[in-house]
């Protein structure tokens, strides 16, 4: 089994946090991170307000853990993450002109429907 094999996921510390399966973490938390824990509990009414408060501090990441491990009552939570929108138009944009999504979302709004549809065709490579 490789070292990588082994070291537990982000995600089986969230579901550690919700389902109270107590986990060692290991030694140096390699893939503890605190932004994703508090991201991926800040969805849920119950949790969001002690997720804020666990934010507000500079604490360690074991700290950081049994904090959420023993304050937050035992749920299932499980929810999609929010995901932008890819936008068709946006990516022509962004390979006609050769620049980056935010640039794109820029310019867009100085385009016309059929000026975008222009530019799609003559991205159109054929099959």
């Amino acid at each position: 089994m490789t070292d990588k094999e082994s070291l537990p996921s982000i995600f089986d510390y969230l579901n550690s946090v919700s389902n109270k399966k107590y986990m060692k973490p290991d030694s140096d938390l390699k893939v503890y991170n605190q932004y994703i824990m508090n991201k991926g509990l800040s969805y849920y009414p119950d949790a969001i307000l002690l997720v804020d408060e666990v934010n507000k501090g500079n604490i360690s990441d074991q700290w950081h853990y049994e904090f959420l491990y023993h304050v937050l009552d035992k749920k299932v939570r499980r929810s999609k993450w929010f995901k932008p929108d890819q936008d068709d138009d946006l990516k022509v944009i962004v390979e006609y002109f050769d620049i980056n999504m935010s640039k794109a979302r820029e310019i867009i709004k100085l385009f016309s429907k059929d000026e975008i549809e222009n530019i799609k065709q003559t991205l159109n490579k054929g099959g």
